[in-house]
């Protein structure tokens, strides 16, 4: 973790990492037929050290962080494109591919379990009904231009404003 609280430092080694493992996917994997096994090997030995942690450093502050992250699973899917039609695709999309291999990119993937996160926290809240003040969600009226969800907690001179 650097001063700005940016974890870049942290990306940039879970980047460095992520791809020393893919190469190692790609060089060793040359003679496997199916893509099934190749996909498993991606996400048990690439994926999870790309995911892994995110609720804390997740680099939605930072387009080149998440760019970086992303270009990983793009290199691979170009990967498996060329084990299926024989010839690496220039002309075809990051999002052209991840439909045709039905993978969700990594930043759909943070965002799905973020929220994920956040349905556990509020549910056990809820559970724990005296927890429930520690969450302060603002439910804005339709004409209203505080359009926040989540706000400080409220204090006589303050009104939740958008962030």
């Amino acid at each position: 973790m650097d001063r700005g609280i940016t974890f870049t430092q942290h990306i940039a080694h879970i980047v460095k990492k992520s791809k020393r493992n893919l190469g190692f996917i790609i060089r060793n994997a040359g003679n496997f037929k199916k893509i099934q096994t190749l996909m498993i090997l991606y996400f048990n030995l690439v994926r999870s050290n790309l995911e892994f942690g995110f609720l804390i450093w997740n680099p939605s502050h930072s387009s080149a962080s998440s760019k970086g992250l992303e270009q990983i699973q793009k290199r691979f899917l170009k990967y498996l494109y060329y084990k299926t039609f024989q010839y690496y695709p220039t002309e075809i999309g990051y999002r052209e591919l991840l439909q045709g291999f039905e993978i969700l990119s990594l930043d759909r993937r943070r965002s799905i379990a973020s929220l994920l996160f956040l349905y556990d926290i509020i549910r056990e809240k809820i559970r724990n009904s005296d927890m429930l003040t520690k969450v302060n969600i603002n439910v804005p009226r339709i004409n209203s231009r505080y359009k926040s969800t989540f706000c400080p907690p409220p204090h006589p001179t303050h009104k939740c404003t958008q962030t």
